[in-house]
């Protein structure tokens, strides 16, 4: 029994050496120490934070990083140095998940700061001019803070990631006020921050990235930099507060869902040398009464993730649109069920009216295709409340259901011999309708105009 014990015992000790060897194996590998009050280690070389901005690197510097913070106290002010070096960094986990802080005070020291997500009684911070970077999710889902005033050595929020969510879900961060050497804002940073009522966006910032200010429920008033170049995927999604956009000049490039779901948007001025705006750029703006599209654009819906077009879908209040730009194609369900729709102005460039184009356009009673038309591609004018149309000579296919049920199209005129008409382009279109055709052309028409075409047969045929 005695020898069973005593080698049990052995057993334990061994356990215990080899578990104490681990962790202290663990702590200098890591490098880390501990004062009581935090966690900490020097910052290595090659520097682990560090991240590219335009053509400059920004680096922390040689210093102290903070990994954890094991104090209890409310307010917190963060030392300046440690072991006679100074503190640089306040890394990811420092101050994580806490939720007895409510005010912390950054001294000039840091350049790099970190880690404070998931506070959700902090409802202060004072950033003291030093800071360059705020890391990825930083401040993430910290719902007591009301105000940041971010200082002008600040350079980048949440740079180099493809979710950088560094405020995301500050729900009551009403007021922000921007360094004005920041020059680039991460995907995401703002998003969810919905007591957010204005942003002034400083004029380094050259793209409102990715989901940037996404679900900013309050956000009423955005201005933004004359050196803005891009408004990124669903970079104001969702926004339902916003009324008005001015987008300056310098604005090329409108990424999908841009402005989708915004419903309060009345009026959007769109930069003059604006080129593409992509896929769904302005779906389910319901109060967005009307839209001039500027000379430069040469793509209206151009694809994004595997989708194009719904650029305008749902967009119920739109009552005028003109397009100057030069684009070739109205895409699949760029306009539909735009209800309200009276006036549309399209460009001689326009080739193609794509699948569901102006579906459910019932205010729409005239719209005049440009003389080089070759395709009404399928359900294009389906449900629409035109009372005729004159298709082009160039006019090469009339596609499956393309004006079905657009119950008041009462004439219909032809102008070219070889349009090919697809199965119940014309179904449940007026009775009487008339379909104006080419002396030459009318036996051939006759022939296509079946009852499989418009779903009823015609027997008054009108020689042009």
């Amino acid at each position: 029994m005695r020898a069973k014990r005593y080698i049990m015992a052995c057993v334990l000790f061994c356990t215990l050496l080899i578990c104490g060897s681990t962790v202290i194996a663990s702590a200098e590998e890591n490098n880390e120490k501990n004062n009581g009050e935090y966690r900490y280690k020097e910052v290595e070389r090659p520097y682990p934070y560090k991240v590219k901005v335009g053509d400059t690197y920004i680096e922390c510097g040689d210093g102290i990083c903070l990994v954890k913070y094991l104090g209890d106290e409310a307010e917190v002010v963060v030392p300046s140095e440690i072991d006679g070096k100074p503190v640089t960094v306040i890394g990811s986990g420092c101050f994580s998940g806490n939720q007895t802080i409510t005010r912390v005070e950054i001294p000039e020291s840091v350049t790099w700061l970190d880690g404070f997500n998931d506070c959700s009684n902090l409802a202060d911070i004072k950033l003291s001019n030093g800071v360059k970077v705020i890391g990825v999710f930083s401040f993430e889902n910290c719902g007591s803070l009301e105000k940041i005033d971010l200082p002008d050595s600040l350079v980048c929020i949440g740079a180099g990631s493809k979710e950088c969510g560094t405020f995301t879900g500050c729900s009551n961060l009403k007021e922000i006020s921007f360094s004005n050497n920041l020059q680039e804002i991460g995907p995401g940073a703002f998003r969810y921050c919905k007591a957010l009522e204005k942003v002034v966006l400083p004029e380094k910032v050259e793209w409102v990235r990715d989901y940037c200010f996404f679900g900013c429920s309050s956000l009423k008033a955005v201005e933004m930099p004359e050196n803005c170049k891009k408004i990124g995927h669903a970079a104001f999604g969702n926004c339902q507060s916003l009324e008005y956009v001015d987008l300056p000049d310098s604005v090329t490039n409108m990424m999908s869902r841009a402005f989708e779901g915004c419903s309060s948007l009345k009026s959007i001025h769109l930069s003059k040398n604006l080129k593409t705006i992509y896929t769904g750029a302005f779906q389910n703006c319901s109060s967005l009464e009307e839209i001039t599209i500027p000379a430069g654009v040469t793509n209206i819906g151009k694809m994004w993730m595997g989708k194009s077009g719904h650029v305008f879908s749902g967009c119920t209040s739109l009552k005028r649109v003109t397009i100057n730009g030069k684009i070739q194609a109205v895409r699949r369900r760029t306009f539909e069920w735009c209800k309200a729709l009276e006036t549309i102005e399209l460009p001689a460039s326009v080739t193609k009216i794509g699948e569901g184009a102006f579906i459910g356009c019932k205010s729409l009673e005239t719209i005049k295709l440009p003389s080089g038309v070759e395709r009404i591609c399928i359900d294009a004018f389906r449900g629409c409340g035109l009372k005729e149309i004159t298709f082009p000579e160039s006019l090469q296919m009339v596609g499956r259901r393309s004006f079905a049920h657009c119950e008041s199209l009462k004439k219909i005129v032809i102008k070219g011999k070889n349009a090919r008409i697809g199965s119940l382009a014309f179904k449940n279109i007026a009775k009487n309708a008339v379909f104006d055709v080419p002396n030459t052309a009318v036996n051939i028409y006759r022939s296509r105009l079946t009852k499989k075409n418009t779903g009823f047969v015609v027997k008054s045929m009108k020689v042009v």
